[in-house]
Protein backbone atom coordinates (compact mmCIF):
# COMPACT_ATOMS: atom_id res chain seq x y z
CA UNK A 1 0.00 0.00 0.00
CA UNK A 2 1.23 3.39 -0.77
CA UNK A 3 1.73 5.08 2.44
CA UNK A 4 2.31 9.24 3.13
CA UNK A 5 5.68 10.05 3.15
CA UNK A 6 5.88 12.47 6.09
CA UNK A 7 9.48 13.93 6.28
CA UNK A 8 8.96 16.40 9.17
CA UNK A 9 6.30 15.72 11.75
CA UNK A 10 7.14 19.60 13.73
CA UNK A 11 6.25 21.42 10.59
CA UNK A 12 2.85 23.11 11.77
CA UNK A 13 -0.12 22.07 10.89
CA UNK A 14 -1.53 25.21 9.69
CA UNK A 15 1.10 25.78 7.21
CA UNK A 16 0.30 22.16 5.55
CA UNK A 17 -3.43 22.19 5.85
CA UNK A 18 -3.88 25.45 4.85
CA UNK A 19 -1.69 26.00 1.54
CA UNK A 20 -4.00 24.57 -0.91
CA UNK A 21 -6.84 27.11 0.14
CA UNK A 22 -4.65 30.10 -0.43
CA UNK A 23 -2.98 29.03 -3.60
CA UNK A 24 -4.61 29.96 -6.74
CA UNK A 25 -4.49 29.03 -10.41
CA UNK A 26 -5.31 31.05 -13.52
CA UNK A 27 -7.68 28.98 -15.47
CA UNK A 28 -8.95 30.02 -19.30
CA UNK A 29 -12.49 29.28 -19.53
CA UNK A 30 -14.23 28.89 -23.17
CA UNK A 31 -11.17 27.97 -24.44
CA UNK A 32 -12.92 26.18 -27.03
CA UNK A 33 -15.46 28.25 -28.26
CA UNK A 34 -13.96 32.10 -27.65
CA UNK A 35 -17.34 33.37 -27.30
CA UNK A 36 -18.07 37.22 -28.66
CA UNK A 37 -20.85 38.00 -25.84
CA UNK A 38 -21.49 36.54 -22.10
CA UNK A 39 -24.52 37.18 -19.94
CA UNK A 40 -23.13 37.06 -16.67
CA UNK A 41 -25.19 37.21 -13.44
CA UNK A 42 -25.06 36.34 -9.66
CA UNK A 43 -25.63 32.91 -8.64
CA UNK A 44 -25.52 33.19 -4.51
CA UNK A 45 -23.30 36.03 -2.69
CA UNK A 46 -22.45 39.30 -4.06
CA UNK A 47 -19.61 40.62 -6.68
CA UNK A 48 -18.09 43.90 -8.14
CA UNK A 49 -17.56 44.56 -11.21
CA UNK A 50 -14.36 46.97 -12.04
CA UNK A 51 -13.73 48.01 -15.52
CA UNK A 52 -10.53 50.04 -16.20
CA UNK A 53 -10.48 50.79 -12.46
CA UNK A 54 -13.08 53.85 -13.36
CA UNK A 55 -15.96 51.97 -13.12
CA UNK A 56 -16.84 49.76 -9.93
CA UNK A 57 -20.25 48.10 -10.16
CA UNK A 58 -21.73 46.10 -7.09
CA UNK A 59 -24.45 43.80 -8.17
CA UNK A 60 -26.16 40.64 -6.47
CA UNK A 61 -28.65 37.76 -7.36
CA UNK A 62 -30.94 39.36 -10.73
CA UNK A 63 -28.83 41.52 -11.70
CA UNK A 64 -27.59 41.24 -15.65
CA UNK A 65 -24.37 42.22 -17.20
CA UNK A 66 -24.46 41.69 -20.89
CA UNK A 67 -20.59 41.66 -22.00
CA UNK A 68 -19.31 41.90 -25.61
CA UNK A 69 -16.14 42.20 -27.55
CA UNK A 70 -16.28 45.17 -30.01
CA UNK A 71 -14.06 47.15 -31.27
CA UNK A 72 -11.10 45.95 -29.64
CA UNK A 73 -12.69 46.32 -26.05
CA UNK A 74 -14.95 44.61 -23.57
CA UNK A 75 -18.24 46.50 -23.83
CA UNK A 76 -20.73 46.60 -20.77
CA UNK A 77 -23.83 46.84 -20.59
CA UNK A 78 -27.40 46.17 -19.16
CA UNK A 79 -31.15 46.21 -19.82
CA UNK A 80 -31.14 49.77 -18.79
CA UNK A 81 -27.38 51.49 -19.02
CA UNK A 82 -24.79 51.36 -21.64
CA UNK A 83 -21.14 51.84 -19.33
CA UNK A 84 -19.09 51.43 -22.00
CA UNK A 85 -16.44 49.56 -23.58
CA UNK A 86 -13.01 49.29 -21.20
CA UNK A 87 -9.50 47.43 -21.77
CA UNK A 88 -10.30 44.92 -18.82
CA UNK A 89 -13.10 44.00 -17.10
CA UNK A 90 -12.54 42.31 -13.46
CA UNK A 91 -15.63 40.86 -12.30
CA UNK A 92 -14.50 39.98 -8.16
CA UNK A 93 -16.41 38.39 -5.64
CA UNK A 94 -17.35 39.96 -2.13
CA UNK A 95 -17.27 36.89 -0.20
CA UNK A 96 -15.89 33.35 -0.18
CA UNK A 97 -19.44 32.01 -0.80
CA UNK A 98 -19.95 33.80 -4.12
CA UNK A 99 -20.58 32.28 -7.48
CA UNK A 100 -21.50 33.46 -11.11
CA UNK A 101 -23.39 32.29 -13.65
CA UNK A 102 -21.82 32.54 -17.11
CA UNK A 103 -23.97 31.97 -20.25
CA UNK A 104 -22.37 32.61 -23.88
CA UNK A 105 -24.96 34.11 -25.71
CA UNK A 106 -22.57 33.93 -29.25
CA UNK A 107 -22.35 30.66 -29.66
CA UNK A 108 -24.99 30.51 -27.63
CA UNK A 109 -23.87 27.67 -24.79
CA UNK A 110 -25.59 26.48 -21.82
CA UNK A 111 -24.95 28.10 -18.74
CA UNK A 112 -22.15 27.68 -16.25
CA UNK A 113 -21.50 28.50 -12.69
CA UNK A 114 -17.94 29.53 -11.68
CA UNK A 115 -16.36 30.46 -7.93
CA UNK A 116 -14.15 32.87 -7.73
CA UNK A 117 -12.71 35.89 -9.79
CA UNK A 118 -12.84 36.71 -13.37
CA UNK A 119 -10.59 38.87 -15.54
CA UNK A 120 -12.33 39.72 -19.40
CA UNK A 121 -10.38 41.15 -22.39
CA UNK A 122 -10.61 40.90 -25.99
CA UNK A 123 -8.35 39.56 -28.48
CA UNK A 124 -9.23 39.59 -32.39
CA UNK A 125 -12.95 39.77 -31.72
CA UNK A 126 -13.43 37.25 -29.07
CA UNK A 127 -13.55 37.43 -25.36
CA UNK A 128 -10.66 36.37 -23.34
CA UNK A 129 -12.43 34.86 -19.95
CA UNK A 130 -9.47 34.40 -16.90
CA UNK A 131 -10.72 32.69 -13.67
CA UNK A 132 -8.46 33.35 -11.00
CA UNK A 133 -9.53 30.02 -8.68
CA UNK A 134 -8.64 28.62 -5.29
CA UNK A 135 -6.78 25.28 -6.49
CA UNK A 136 -9.38 23.64 -4.39
CA UNK A 137 -11.97 24.79 -6.15
CA UNK A 138 -10.88 23.92 -9.35
CA UNK A 139 -10.13 20.37 -8.30
CA UNK A 140 -14.04 20.10 -6.95
CA UNK A 141 -15.03 21.71 -10.33
CA UNK A 142 -13.04 18.93 -12.64
CA UNK A 143 -13.73 15.82 -10.80
CA UNK A 144 -17.58 17.25 -11.39
CA UNK A 145 -16.84 16.63 -15.26
CA UNK A 146 -14.19 14.65 -15.55
CA UNK A 147 -15.83 11.69 -13.00
CA UNK A 148 -19.42 12.53 -12.85
CA UNK A 149 -22.10 11.75 -9.93
CA UNK A 150 -22.65 8.80 -8.27
CA UNK A 151 -19.32 7.76 -7.41
CA UNK A 152 -18.43 6.39 -4.03
CA UNK A 153 -16.34 9.02 -1.66
CA UNK A 154 -13.67 6.30 -2.21
CA UNK A 155 -13.05 6.85 -5.37
CA UNK A 156 -13.56 10.69 -5.39
CA UNK A 157 -10.39 10.64 -3.40
CA UNK A 158 -8.67 8.86 -6.20
CA UNK A 159 -9.48 11.28 -8.38
CA UNK A 160 -9.05 14.48 -6.45
CA UNK A 161 -5.64 13.73 -6.19
CA UNK A 162 -4.84 12.99 -9.20
CA UNK A 163 -6.74 15.49 -10.38
CA UNK A 164 -4.45 17.94 -8.05
CA UNK A 165 -1.26 16.37 -9.07
CA UNK A 166 -1.91 16.74 -12.99
CA UNK A 167 -3.04 20.64 -12.79
CA UNK A 168 0.40 21.15 -10.74
CA UNK A 169 2.46 19.21 -12.75
CA UNK A 170 1.31 21.20 -15.65
CA UNK A 171 0.58 24.48 -14.43
CA UNK A 172 2.86 26.63 -16.97
CA UNK A 173 1.13 24.68 -19.69
CA UNK A 174 -0.68 28.07 -21.27
CA UNK A 175 2.55 30.34 -19.93
CA UNK A 176 1.90 31.91 -23.52
CA UNK A 177 -1.30 32.37 -23.11
CA UNK A 178 -1.46 34.51 -19.73
CA UNK A 179 -2.96 31.35 -17.79
CA UNK A 180 -2.28 28.11 -16.70
CA UNK A 181 -4.43 25.86 -17.88
CA UNK A 182 -7.38 26.11 -19.66
CA UNK A 183 -11.37 23.95 -19.36
CA UNK A 184 -10.51 21.63 -22.53
CA UNK A 185 -9.95 17.91 -22.19
CA UNK A 186 -6.02 19.04 -23.58
CA UNK A 187 -6.19 20.25 -19.64
CA UNK A 188 -8.27 18.71 -17.78
CA UNK A 189 -12.60 19.40 -18.10
CA UNK A 190 -13.72 22.59 -16.18
CA UNK A 191 -17.01 23.75 -16.75
CA UNK A 192 -18.10 24.84 -13.38
CA UNK A 193 -18.01 24.74 -9.59
CA UNK A 194 -20.07 21.57 -7.63
CA UNK A 195 -22.16 21.19 -4.76
CA UNK A 196 -21.73 17.67 -4.52
CA UNK A 197 -21.08 17.08 -1.05
CA UNK A 198 -19.23 13.71 -1.53
CA UNK A 199 -16.84 15.50 -4.07
CA UNK A 200 -15.80 18.56 -1.81
CA UNK A 201 -15.40 15.93 1.26
CA UNK A 202 -12.97 14.63 -1.08
CA UNK A 203 -11.14 17.42 -1.45
CA UNK A 204 -10.98 18.65 1.78
CA UNK A 205 -10.03 14.87 3.45
CA UNK A 206 -6.86 14.30 0.91
CA UNK A 207 -6.23 18.12 1.61
CA UNK A 208 -3.25 18.96 -0.95
CA UNK A 209 -2.10 15.63 -1.22
CA UNK A 210 0.24 14.68 -4.55
CA UNK A 211 1.66 11.94 -6.28
CA UNK A 212 5.70 12.00 -6.50
CA UNK A 213 8.41 9.61 -7.95
CA UNK A 214 11.44 8.13 -6.41
CA UNK A 215 12.98 11.72 -6.58
CA UNK A 216 10.48 13.79 -4.95
CA UNK A 217 8.75 15.19 -8.34
CA UNK A 218 5.23 15.24 -9.28
CA UNK A 219 4.18 12.62 -11.25
CA UNK A 220 2.21 12.84 -14.95
CA UNK A 221 -1.05 11.32 -13.21
CA UNK A 222 -2.91 10.18 -16.48
CA UNK A 223 -5.72 8.82 -16.63
CA UNK A 224 -8.44 7.67 -19.40
CA UNK A 225 -12.05 5.74 -19.26
CA UNK A 226 -11.48 2.24 -19.71
CA UNK A 227 -8.15 0.32 -20.35
CA UNK A 228 -10.11 -2.51 -22.13
CA UNK A 229 -7.97 -5.12 -19.40
CA UNK A 230 -4.45 -4.34 -20.11
CA UNK A 231 -3.05 -0.64 -19.39
CA UNK A 232 0.01 0.69 -21.45
CA UNK A 233 3.55 1.66 -21.78
CA UNK A 234 4.24 5.22 -21.52
CA UNK A 235 6.70 4.20 -24.66
CA UNK A 236 4.24 2.23 -26.37
CA UNK A 237 2.26 5.18 -26.65
CA UNK A 238 4.36 7.99 -26.95
CA UNK A 239 7.97 8.49 -27.68
CA UNK A 240 9.51 8.54 -23.57
CA UNK A 241 9.33 5.64 -21.38
CA UNK A 242 8.21 7.03 -17.90
CA UNK A 243 9.15 4.53 -14.49
CA UNK A 244 5.58 4.43 -13.33
CA UNK A 245 3.42 4.20 -15.84
CA UNK A 246 3.94 0.84 -16.66
CA UNK A 247 1.65 -1.56 -18.56
CA UNK A 248 -0.54 -4.26 -17.02
CA UNK A 249 -3.03 -6.58 -16.51
CA UNK A 250 -6.34 -4.84 -15.10
CA UNK A 251 -9.27 -7.24 -14.63
CA UNK A 252 -11.32 -4.58 -13.03
CA UNK A 253 -11.40 -2.79 -16.00
CA UNK A 254 -12.73 -5.83 -17.71
CA UNK A 255 -17.14 -5.69 -18.41
CA UNK A 256 -17.33 -1.95 -17.37
CA UNK A 257 -18.98 0.14 -19.95
CA UNK A 258 -16.51 1.42 -21.98
CA UNK A 259 -14.90 -1.92 -21.98
CA UNK A 260 -15.38 -2.95 -25.77
CA UNK A 261 -16.56 -1.14 -28.73
CA UNK A 262 -17.15 -1.75 -32.75
CA UNK A 263 -16.90 0.70 -35.38
CA UNK A 264 -18.53 -0.46 -38.93
CA UNK A 265 -16.93 1.49 -42.44
CA UNK A 266 -16.65 0.21 -45.87
CA UNK A 267 -13.42 -1.12 -47.35
CA UNK A 268 -12.86 1.14 -49.41
CA UNK A 269 -12.77 4.30 -47.04
CA UNK A 270 -10.46 2.44 -44.50
CA UNK A 271 -8.27 1.66 -47.49
CA UNK A 272 -7.75 4.93 -48.82
CA UNK A 273 -7.47 6.40 -45.79
CA UNK A 274 -4.29 4.46 -44.97
CA UNK A 275 -3.13 5.84 -48.47
CA UNK A 276 -4.02 9.21 -48.72
CA UNK A 277 -3.85 10.15 -44.89
CA UNK A 278 -0.93 7.96 -43.88
CA UNK A 279 1.16 7.36 -47.06
CA UNK A 280 0.27 3.59 -46.89
CA UNK A 281 1.07 1.90 -49.86
CA UNK A 282 -2.52 -0.37 -50.25
CA UNK A 283 -1.06 -2.03 -53.69
CA UNK A 284 1.47 -4.12 -51.72
CA UNK A 285 0.02 -7.25 -50.83
CA UNK A 286 1.60 -7.52 -47.45
CA UNK A 287 0.58 -4.41 -46.23
CA UNK A 288 -3.29 -5.24 -47.55
CA UNK A 289 -2.96 -8.13 -45.58
CA UNK A 290 -2.20 -6.65 -42.22
CA UNK A 291 -4.51 -3.46 -42.90
CA UNK A 292 -7.38 -5.80 -43.35
CA UNK A 293 -6.73 -8.21 -40.96
CA UNK A 294 -4.96 -6.58 -38.27
CA UNK A 295 -5.35 -7.66 -34.62
CA UNK A 296 -3.65 -7.15 -31.33
CA UNK A 297 -4.11 -7.67 -27.80
CA UNK A 298 -2.65 -5.04 -26.07
CA UNK A 299 -1.69 -2.76 -29.59
CA UNK A 300 1.80 -2.62 -28.56
CA UNK A 301 3.46 -3.18 -32.28
CA UNK A 302 3.47 -1.23 -35.44
CA UNK A 303 1.04 -1.43 -37.40
CA UNK A 304 2.80 -1.37 -40.22
CA UNK A 305 6.51 -1.47 -39.62
CA UNK A 306 8.23 -1.11 -42.70
CA UNK A 307 6.10 2.20 -43.05
CA UNK A 308 6.33 3.04 -39.35
CA UNK A 309 2.69 3.52 -39.15
CA UNK A 310 1.29 3.08 -35.66
CA UNK A 311 -2.17 1.68 -34.30
CA UNK A 312 -1.68 4.80 -32.06
CA UNK A 313 -1.36 6.65 -35.56
CA UNK A 314 -4.06 4.74 -36.55
CA UNK A 315 -6.60 5.22 -33.94
CA UNK A 316 -6.04 9.25 -34.16
CA UNK A 317 -6.96 8.95 -37.87
CA UNK A 318 -9.59 6.72 -37.57
CA UNK A 319 -10.97 8.72 -34.36
CA UNK A 320 -10.99 5.29 -32.81
CA UNK A 321 -11.94 4.78 -28.95
CA UNK A 322 -8.89 2.95 -28.45
CA UNK A 323 -5.33 1.57 -29.90
CA UNK A 324 -6.21 -1.80 -28.82
CA UNK A 325 -8.80 -3.10 -31.73
CA UNK A 326 -8.42 -5.75 -34.27
CA UNK A 327 -9.70 -5.76 -38.05
CA UNK A 328 -11.96 -8.18 -39.93
CA UNK A 329 -13.59 -7.99 -43.51
CA UNK A 330 -17.18 -8.55 -44.15
CA UNK A 331 -17.86 -8.29 -47.91
CA UNK A 332 -17.40 -4.87 -48.38
CA UNK A 333 -17.26 -3.43 -45.16
CA UNK A 334 -14.33 -4.01 -42.31
CA UNK A 335 -15.43 -4.36 -38.58
CA UNK A 336 -13.06 -3.21 -36.05
CA UNK A 337 -13.32 -4.32 -32.57
CA UNK A 338 -12.06 -2.73 -30.24
CA UNK A 339 -11.36 -2.53 -26.18
CA UNK A 340 -11.03 0.05 -23.72
CA UNK A 341 -11.46 3.50 -24.22
CA UNK A 342 -8.88 6.24 -24.35
CA UNK A 343 -4.74 6.46 -24.63
CA UNK A 344 -4.29 3.69 -22.18
CA UNK A 345 -1.57 5.03 -19.67
CA UNK A 346 -2.03 5.37 -16.07
CA UNK A 347 -5.21 4.96 -14.34
CA UNK A 348 -8.20 3.79 -16.10
CA UNK A 349 -11.34 5.36 -14.31
CA UNK A 350 -13.76 2.70 -14.62
CA UNK A 351 -11.42 0.62 -13.49
CA UNK A 352 -10.53 2.73 -10.30
CA UNK A 353 -14.42 3.14 -10.01
CA UNK A 354 -14.88 -0.76 -9.65
CA UNK A 355 -12.13 -1.23 -7.27
CA UNK A 356 -13.15 1.80 -5.14
CA UNK A 357 -16.90 -0.09 -4.89
CA UNK A 358 -15.32 -3.13 -3.75
CA UNK A 359 -14.20 -1.65 -0.89
CA UNK A 360 -10.55 -0.97 -1.89
CA UNK A 361 -8.79 2.03 -0.11
CA UNK A 362 -7.73 4.79 -2.49
CA UNK A 363 -3.81 4.41 -1.74
CA UNK A 364 -4.32 0.68 -2.67
CA UNK A 365 -5.77 2.22 -6.27
CA UNK A 366 -3.35 4.77 -6.54
CA UNK A 367 -0.70 2.23 -6.21
CA UNK A 368 -1.82 -0.18 -8.99
CA UNK A 369 -2.13 1.96 -11.50
CA UNK A 370 0.96 3.95 -10.75
CA UNK A 371 4.16 2.09 -10.15
CA UNK A 372 6.50 2.94 -7.54
CA UNK A 373 4.60 6.51 -6.92
CA UNK A 374 4.29 8.04 -3.08
CA UNK A 375 1.82 10.00 -1.50
CA UNK A 376 2.70 13.12 -0.06
CA UNK A 377 1.52 17.00 1.06
CA UNK A 378 2.29 19.10 -1.54
CA UNK A 379 2.90 21.69 1.39
CA UNK A 380 5.54 19.71 2.92
CA UNK A 381 7.77 19.82 -0.49
CA UNK A 382 7.28 23.54 -0.50
CA UNK A 383 8.62 23.40 3.27
CA UNK A 384 11.60 21.32 1.98
CA UNK A 385 11.99 23.71 -0.83
CA UNK A 386 11.96 26.30 0.96
CA UNK A 387 15.01 24.74 3.47
CA UNK A 388 17.46 24.62 0.14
Amino acid sequence: MIRLLIFFTFVSNFFIVNAQQREKLTLGLFWNERPQTIIVSVSSGEYKLIADNNLEISFQANDMFHISSSGGKVSVKNLDTSFGSFTKVKIIEVNDTSSLNIKSSKPKLANRVYEDDFIITSTNGRLKILNHATLSNYVAGVIRWEAGKGRTLEYYKVQAIITRTYALKNINKYEAYGFNLCDRVDSQVYKGRTENEDILKAVKETHDLVLVDNNMRLISALFFSNSGGHTQNSEDVWSQKVPYLRGKPDPYSVGQPHYNWTKTMSKEKWLNTFKNKLGADITNSANREIILNYCTEKALALFLPKEHISSVMVRSTFHLRSNNFCVHEDGNNVIIIGRGFGHGVGLSQEGAIKMAKEGIEYEDILEFYYTGVHLVQRSTMDYLEALD
